[in-house]
């Protein structure tokens, strides 16, 4: 406890220089993410820090953040077994709440949770701010496993005392709890993480996995000879230019995502899978152009974007028109013809 202020000191010693050197860059992420920020007037910001303490005590074990970067989006931040035993050491807390530690304990959780519950009500419940709640919170969750312990240890020793040669039942059972329990929640932990959460669609959007994606995808095209373009929204992404190793590709026109003549290498369109009216306008346009589909890693069945490859021969394909002039005129194709046709004489133009 003596070495705690020495230690605090010296891990924010480079926050607090450069905060006495530039309080404003400082302070510039605090300023726009507080709930002060948000609201001007004291009653709003009460009822906004009502509902972000509320939100963020029932993160743990009603509804976690919905950010798919930081959680499964919507799901509790504890697992089931994790979560009760929480609840329950949060009751054993309050039983011993003159007890130093356990003060201590419940102080450092709530000053884990500050920044979070402090922050603008959009995000609440928020998982990144409150990471420091993590270790308060395992202590916390760990205290009815302590006492299943010291349950056990104590029957042990009763029955050594009686020179019993085997391990009393009572004992047995509850070192059997115990590591059920911590089976039970590793298996939970490691499903949500490794499975539902690798799975879920919401969490691969929220870590950028479509600008990952296409970036990849058009460096690879870019290698073959083509000449990629991406969606407007995408242009200028970090994360997609880190993917494609440094490269920005430039962005279709929505209306032309083609534009003519098109280079001997040929074109590639990388669209999203939410811009289908883009895709049906280049698919419609080119029936002949290769188009391949963009899945997620881990998420099969899923197509997250389509590379339409379109080359001269496509164009090429789609020149010329067959014209039908009335019911009687028969209908003629003319192909790589520019010209203009006379309208025929009595026909009606509707």
């Amino acid at each position: 406890m003596l070495w705690l202020p020495l230690g605090f000191l010296v891990g924010a010693a480079p926050y607090l220089t450069i905060l006495v050197m530039d309080p404003g860059y400082t302070l510039a992420r605090e300023q726009t993410v507080s709930i002060m920020s948000e609201y001007a007037g004291w009653s709003a910001r009460a009822h906004a820090l009502g509902a972000n303490l509320q939100a963020h005590l029932l993160m743990f074990t009603i509804r976690g953040d919905a950010n798919g970067r930081h959680n499964l989006p919507g799901a509790p931040m504890l697992d089931y077994v994790t979560g009760g035993l929480f609840l329950l050491g949060l009751g054993d807390c309050l039983r011993h709440l003159r007890d130093w530690r356990v003060q201590f304990l419940l102080v450092w959780l709530a000053a884990s949770m500050a920044s979070g519950v402090f922050s603008v009500d959009f995000e609440a419940p928020q998982g990144a701010r409150t990471l420091g709640a993590t270790a308060p919170a395992a202590l916390i969750a760990a205290l009815p496993l302590a006492y299943l312990a010291r349950r056990a240890r104590v029957a042990v020793w009763r029955y050594e005392r009686c020179r019993r040669l085997r391990l009393g039942g009572a004992a047995f059972l509850l070192l059997a709890a115990l590591a059920c329990l911590l089976l039970v929640s590793g298996a939970l932990n490691l499903d949500r993480y490794f499975v539902r959460q690798q799975a879920s669609m919401d969490s691969w959007q929220a870590m950028d996995g479509l600008q990952a994606l296409v970036g990849r995808t058009g460096r690879s095209l870019q290698d073959q000879g083509f000449s990629v373009r991406v969606s407007p929204d995408l242009v200028g992404d970090a994360g997609m230019a880190f993917a494609a190793g440094g490269v920005e590709f430039p962005a279709y026109d929505r209306s032309v995502p083609v534009p003519l003549p098109v280079p001997r290498g040929g074109v590639a369109v990388l669209v999203p899978a939410g811009e289908q009216a883009v895709y049906a306008s280049l698919h419609g346009t080119y029936p002949t152009a290769r188009v391949e589909r963009l899945h997620p890693a881990g998420i099969p069945g899923v197509t997250a974007a389509y590379a339409v490859l379109v080359r001269t021969r496509d164009v090429a394909a789609t020149l010329g028109a067959t014209v039908t002039l009335g019911p009687r005129v028969p209908a003629r194709m003319y192909s790589h013809v520019a010209a203009m046709w006379p309208w025929p004489s009595g026909l009606d133009p509707h």
